[in-house]
């Protein structure tokens, strides 16, 4: 029987339930168990630690990874150090650190998402920026109002509108500044000290600015575990720019064509068994406003009835109930058949 390693986190257990697989609540450790043993895999789950890495041949298998939600995204960090570390040593992990990497990192997505050979997901148009130096320089010629994104945070927090440039500069100066008040002082000595030398900058606090795309009055959360797809229709507040933490939640089996044939283009993007899109549509085009490939919320399939998937004939809903442990083993073997 093939070998699955499933990186846990330093939390272990969470309730009757193991919180280190690859959602922040986590699945049922024994359901689990049972649907990866039904697809033909033992699922081992191992700690991040070397004690316990060096216990297993990571060779016989894959290692699948999750990720974490920590304050500062410490932890999350040091998953993606061994997620790197071990893809560099030839093992098979899954997602690809690539996508590790982009959780929690919205700018790190956005590079990914703007250099991508696939042109249709390349809307709405982003920017990034490191310094507020940077920022500066380039505000003037932005298309005004643009969202501005800090890198973490889910639920539109850490994501504000700005309708002018003025506003923009309030808003970068704000969520980009890096203090450290060593820092600053050893800066006050050194520019006493050296005539030509050039500070620090205290506003490093890395930000994409997105293109905002005017009187939408929804978007959808498309979660997509491997052929099936599950659709959340999110009501724009009145007054309002975000469906994102709304709470305003719809299940509906009608929806614009050609919503299921790009939510596949995104999925497709980037090798994933699973993803979590928001997708945006203005009545002629679809945008990819933000997506996830790995922990993300999993409220759309286990609150969900129905499901779309795609036959020769198209795509069809199929009624029905989903359980999440299943169709997470699910997709993950069809990933890895691949």
């Amino acid at each position: 029987m093939k070998k699955i390693f499933f990186i846990t986190d330093y939390k272990g257990y969470f309730g009757s339930k193991y919180h280190s697989t690859p959602y922040r609540g986590g699945m049922d450790h024994d359901i689990l168990l049972h649907h990866m043993a039904e697809r033909g895999y033992e699922a081992v789950f191992v700690k991040p630690l070397k004690e316990e890495i060096e216990k297993h041949d990571f060779t016989a298998g894959i290692v699948v990874f999750g990720s974490h939600q920590d304050q500062g995204l410490h932890y999350k960090r040091y998953l993606e150090d061994l997620a790197v570390a071990l893809d560099a040593a030839g093992l098979t992990v899954c997602p690809s650190p690539l996508l590790i990497r982009a959780h929690e990192n919205k700018v790190f997505f956005e590079m990914m998402r703007q250099t991508s050979g696939i042109q249709e997901i390349r809307k709405p148009r982003s920017w990034w920026y490191g310094s507020l130096d940077e920022f500066m320089a380039a505000a003037a010629g932005l298309p005004y109002p643009v969202l501005i994104k800090r890198p973490e945070g889910s639920m539109s927090r850490g994501v504000s509108l700005a309708r002018s440039e003025n506003e923009a500069k309030k808003i970068t100066r704000r969520v980009m500044k890096t203090p450290f008040l060593r820092g600053k002082l050893r800066d006050t000595v050194r520019r006493f000290r050296h005539s030509n030398y050039v500070a620090e900058s205290w506003h490093r606090g890395k930000v994409v600015v997105q293109e905002f795309i005017p009187g939408l009055k929804n978007d959808y959360k498309i979660l997509v575990f491997g052929a099936k797809y599950y659709v959340l229709y999110r009501k724009v507040k009145e007054g309002d720019f975000r469906a994102s933490g709304q709470g305003l939640l719809e299940y509906r089996r009608e929806f614009p064509e050609g919503l299921l044939d790009f939510a596949e283009k995104c999925f497709g993007a980037f090798r994933a068994p699973q993803a979590s899109l928001d997708i945006g549509y203005d009545g002629s085009r679809y945008y990819l406003f933000e997506a996830q490939y790995v922990c993300f919320g999993t409220y759309t399939i286990e609150n969900s009835s129905f499901y779309f998937t795609r036959n020769e004939e198209g795509w069809t809903c199929v009624d029905g109930s989903s359980c999440l442990e299943e169709e997470y083993a699910e997709s993950l073997a069809r990933f890895l058949a691949l």
